[in-house]
């Protein structure tokens, strides 16, 4: 056994059967943790960590399933190739969006020459009267 600071520090090794047995008395009869881990002489900090890693371990069960790694594996593709057409799409919208802008600052320039040579006609008109 170690020491640490005067203290006895081991640690204590519980069957999967007895956690099982514990969460299923939190579970089924809705003891409270804290009052689970009192009567049996454990830190409710350790049933609190055995839930967790239990419902992790119940959760990646269903994970390894064949039919549904295979429907997920369809469900990529399927959103891949939606991916690559969306791409597409907005780079499609980019190009025609710098179209419209170059065709726009075209049409002010045009129509600010326009502006200039009206006014120059005006200034000859009146230099001429």
């Amino acid at each position: 056994m170690e020491q640490n600071q005067g203290y006895s520090v081991s640690r204590k090794h519980f069957s999967r059967e007895f956690r099982v047995q514990i969460l299923k008395e939190h579970e089924e009869k809705g003891i409270p943790i804290s009052v689970l881990a009192r009567n049996h002489g454990i830190h409710p900090i350790t049933v609190y960590q055995w839930r967790r890693k239990m419902n992790r371990d119940d959760q990646g069960s269903d994970d390894l399933n064949p039919a549904q790694v295979k429907a997920l594996l369809q469900e990529l593709q399927a959103l891949k190739k939606e991916n690559t057409t969306l791409k597409t799409k907005v780079a499609d919208l980019v190009v025609s969006q710098e179209i419209l802008e170059v065709a726009l600052d075209i049409a002010k320039k045009k129509a600010l020459l326009k502006q200039v040579h009206l006014a120059g006609k005006s200034k000859s008109s009146k230099n001429s009267k």
